[in-house]
């Protein structure tokens, strides 16, 4: 076994792991706990009621997470997407397909960053909401959330 097709499986299976750890991180319901309730980004689940799924804009809580939604769908589709061209690199080395490595490369990378944008849409909306509650100026959550936004964009 070569050097190179060593380093595709081992990206392969990095590249797997990052996929199982984004999925199950988008589908939990635990992205905000209070005392009796846990809200995903697609169930809000309470102790009294059970599970119960949301449309986005129905609340004021929910308001912009089809942004968080939509970066967490395309981080899942980039990472799936680069563990399958992984795979057809390794499976048809030999018939003479050969994917180059930033083909790969891009492709994660690209998931990692749609997932940074999804989490950070996320903090912005909850720090958001939280200093609305504390009653905040809106000069003062502003500076907040540029300096938020643009910390997470180098």
């Amino acid at each position: 076994m070569g050097k190179s097709v060593i380093l595709s499986a081992v990206a392969a299976f990095l590249g797997m792991v990052g996929f199982v750890f984004i999925l199950v991180a988008i589908c939990t319901n635990n992205w905000l706990v209070e005392s009796a309730t846990n809200t995903g980004l697609w169930q809000r689940c309470t102790d009294a009621s059970g599970c119960e799924n949301f449309a986005v804009g129905e609340s004021r809580i929910y308001r912009n997470y089809e942004m968080v939604r939509g970066f967490g769908v395309l981080a899942v589709t980039m990472v799936f997407l680069g563990f399958v061209v992984t795979l057809v690199n390794i499976a048809f080395r030999n018939a003479g397909v050969k994917i180059g490595a930033s083909v790969m490369a891009t492709l994660y990378l690209m998931g990692g960053r749609f997932n940074l944008f999804g989490l950070r849409n996320h903090t912005i909306v909850s720090l958001s909401l939280l200093c609305q509650l504390i009653t905040l100026s809106k000069e003062t959550i502003r500076k907040y959330l540029f300096v938020l936004t643009f910390g997470s964009d180098l």
